[in-house]
């Protein structure tokens, strides 16, 4: 694993410091709404950081070896950030999880890197949408069709630019993913404005999306 930071890029050896890991127990909300509990084994990132940089970031993104992002921010996410490699007794790939935090979404499985964000882009070109007036295509996912906004074609029209999407809900949960393959075969529902797509995990699907987000243009549905 490899951690990125504005001047430099370390490598962080696992077998090296798994005498540093610990066991613990903590529970979340799982994609069909059940409380999971489990015992991981696994080092708390700050840890890590304070180790191999020497101070913990306040912003950072997860990279999982498939291409995956996850945004964490410190002040807006509860609980303590660990990278664990055993559930439950059984050997499991680097998995970064949040201890003491209900939403089990906020987890990345086979991290590849953590990089630090630096600063964001604040004066982004905003286009606004009415949802409800949108196109509406279909797309099956399983045995089950759905109704949605077609998240490429709609990426595309309005020049939403940059490889990394991001997208928010109304609370302001915050996830990202690389444009290509990701949001080809994507949607976001109609209805409860659910991201939902053929190669996003079901545990990744977000309700409520309010806004699209690229490196200089951002997508903001009015309702």
């Amino acid at each position: 694993m490899k951690i990125k930071t504005k001047n430099k890029i370390v490598d962080v050896i696992i077998n090296e410091i798994e005498n540093q890991f610990e066991k613990f127990n903590t529970t979340y909300i799982d994609s069909h709404l059940k409380r999971t509990s489990g015992e991981y084994k696994g080092i708390n990132l700050t840890t890590i950081f304070k180790k191999y940089i020497g101070y913990s970031p306040s912003m950072f993104n997860v990279y999982a070896k498939d291409g995956y992002k996850m945004i964490i921010e410190r002040n807006k996410t509860p609980g303590q950030f660990y990278l664990t490699i055993e559930k439950d007794g059984k050997p499991t790939r680097l998995t970064f999880i949040v201890k003491g935090n209900d939403d089990g979404k906020l987890r990345v499985v086979n991290v590849d890197r953590i990089e630090e964000i630096f600063t964001e882009n604040t004066n982004k070109e905003k286009i606004e949408l009415i949802y409800n007036k949108l196109s509406f295509d279909r797309l099956k996912i399983g045995n089950r069709e759905y109704t949605g906004v077609d998240v490429g074609s709609l990426i595309d029209k309005y020049k939403i630019d940059g490889d990394i999407i991001s997208f928010v809900s109304d609370d302001g949960y915050n996830i990202s993913f690389e444009k290509n393959p990701y949001l080809r075969s994507a949607i976001i529902e109609k209805g409860k404005r659910t991201l939902m797509g053929l190669n996003l995990k079901l545990g990744n699907w977000v309700k409520y999306v309010n806004k699209i987000s690229g490196k200089s243009r951002e997508i903001v549905f009015k309702l």
